[in-house]
């Protein structure tokens, strides 16, 4: 990574932490093949969240239409190319 993409996570990572909040998932999303990210696709609805940035294939292989049929608008995208969409030039 270079240093002006270490500068932009490193000032995203500060905003992100200093705007956390305690969210109550009020609905379970069954949907990715490990269970264990399920949980993350209904924090993902609840909050109406429009990236969930992710190393984890298999959240990066659900398709859009299968998020949108559980109600979820949230765009599950690698870094890297969240950095190459979100920071324009940089990438």
């Amino acid at each position: 990574m270079v240093g002006e993409q270490l500068a932009f996570v490193r000032e995203k990572i500060d905003e992100l932490i200093g705007a956390a909040t305690l969210v109550n998932v009020s609905a379970r999303i069954v949907l990715s093949r490990d269970a264990k990210d399920d949980h993350y696709l209904s924090l993902c609805r609840e909050i109406e969240a429009e990236f969930l940035i992710t190393g984890d294939k298999d959240l990066l292989d659900i398709p859009t239409s299968q998020l949108g049929k559980k109600g979820i608008k949230t765009r599950i995208v690698n870094p890297h190319r969240f950095l190459e969409e979100e920071t324009p030039g940089v990438g």
